[in-house]
């Protein structure tokens, strides 16, 4: 009894420390979004829940097993005054729209992307109702880069996802919005969905929210991206013998739920990332190893609720080769940029970002984490994967320009659409590009 009490009372003592500290954890998002909103006990379920529960029970039974990221892949959220001055964030991805909105960037000096190949960061300032994301970000000699991301205006009318072809993460769905902040767990209570990682989704196919997908899996119970699961209302949370910090991510599940934004290298939620925090609070918030955590959860109870929009076809295949990772030294050499396109082009197919594999060590501890039991087994983190030979130049410019011809033969047929006469115009910047040393 003294032991709980004790925690109890280190724990409230936490939660002031961050509220002081400046943190919040209120949704800066539109009344109603995606991630704020509860689930009705009785809100209808996919066709094929319990196929996708099955699925996703074996996923976390994969190598890589479960994690919640925080000091590495996970998202700093840097929340800034409307006096912080403005730097220029340079696109590796040449386009023109995008640079638009790096141009002038509240970023603090302090900033640093977070850990791992994904090098995820967040903008947020209030004053403006304005939000930036980043990912493959890192900072060179000439200044700040990144590979791809978004700039969200009107914050608070937004549903909590940007455009399909915009944001940081695979599915276009905010990193800041399914993030776990220490201020939650440490008060006991999280109002809002999670974001959630898995190893394999559904191949060219998503579920609204995503706006698109980088899936790889074609199984009859392949997890589309978007997917959001649940913990059956009808369990009793208090009869499982949860820890605080499990009981407390268990109920947000079986509240609001979890949402697939991404594959990774194993089954991941996400906490937010210290570096914007100032210190880490996750070993003392959490008390226990993070894959013992999310292992304990009731992954047998699952339910996968059914989308309130149809199913649709993800943008697949992508006309622009996805860009290569950054380097991560602290002055790295910045990549050759190829010419910008006029303002009148049009948007170009977002490559596909895949969270990396979570590390294999665990977080730093302040105090000596808890021993697991004898005979337990060190957790299992998975190696990368080695990466595929890219194809000879001759071999793309062959397939972008029979993609070209495919789409510009229906751009020029009677009736065209728009939409059909921007394929073509994309297509053909796809052949040049190929056509490039």
């Amino acid at each position: 009894m003294l032991s709980r009490l004790l925690t109890s009372a280190c724990l409230a003592l936490l939660a002031l420390m961050l509220c002081a500290s400046g943190a919040t954890a209120a949704s800066p998002f539109a009344s109603g979004n995606i991630w704020d909103t509860p689930l009705a006990d009785d809100a209808e379920l996919a066709s094929n829940s319990a196929g996708m529960v099955a699925e996703l029970q074996r996923q976390t039974r994969m190598p890589g097993g479960t994690w919640i990221a925080t000091d590495d892949y996970s998202t700093p959220v840097y929340v800034v005054g409307p006096d912080q001055p403005t730097v220029r964030v340079i696109a590796d991805t040449p386009y023109w729209a995008l640079q638009q909105d790096w141009d002038e960037v509240p970023i603090p000096s302090h900033a640093r992307p977070a850990a791992g190949t994904d090098a995820a960061m967040v903008v947020y300032q209030p004053s403006t109702d304005t939000m930036w994301e980043f990912w493959a970000m890192y900072e060179a000699s000439d200044g700040w880069h990144a590979v791809w991301g978004g700039k969200m205006e009107n914050v608070s009318q937004n549903p909590g996802y940007f455009d399909w072809h915009w944001g940081a993460t695979a599915t276009s769905l905010t990193w800041m919005g399914g993030l776990i902040r220490p201020e939650e767990l440490a008060a006991g209570h999280i109002d809002h969905a999670l974001a959630l990682s898995i190893r394999e989704a559904k191949q060219s196919e998503v579920v609204w929210p995503a706006q698109r997908g980088d899936g790889i899996a074609t199984g009859p119970n392949a997890i589309p991206e978007g997917t959001r699961f649940r913990i059956d209302p009808d369990v009793d949370l208090d009869a499982l013998n949860l820890s605080r910090p499990a009981r407390v991510i268990a109920q947000a599940i079986q509240d609001y739920g979890m949402i697939v934004r991404d594959q990774a290298g194993a089954v991941i939620l996400f906490g937010e990332d210290p570096l914007s925090i100032g210190h880490n609070p996750w070993p003392s918030l959490f008390g226990d190893w993070p894959h013992h955590l999310m292992n304990s959860l009731p992954w047998e109870h699952m339910e996968a609720v059914a989308p309130d929009r149809s199913v649709f076809r993800a943008p697949s295949d992508p006309l622009v080769p996805r860009p290569p990772t950054p380097p991560v030294t602290s002055t790295p050499t910045p990549a050759p940029v190829p010419p910008t396109p006029t303002p009148d082009a049009p948007a170009p197919p977002v490559p596909p970002v895949t969270t990396a594999p979570p590390v294999t060590t665990a977080p730093p501890v302040t105090t000596a984490p808890p021993v697991p039991p004898a005979g337990t087994p060190a957790p299992v983190r998975p190696k990368p994967g080695t990466p595929k030979p890219a194809k000879t130049n001759a071999k793309v410019a062959a397939k972008a320009r029979a993609r070209m011809a495919t789409a510009c033969k229906k751009a020029k047929a009677k009736g065209a659409s728009r939409k059909s006469k921007r394929a073509c115009a994309t297509a053909k910047i796809a052949v040049r590009r190929a056509a490039r040393p």
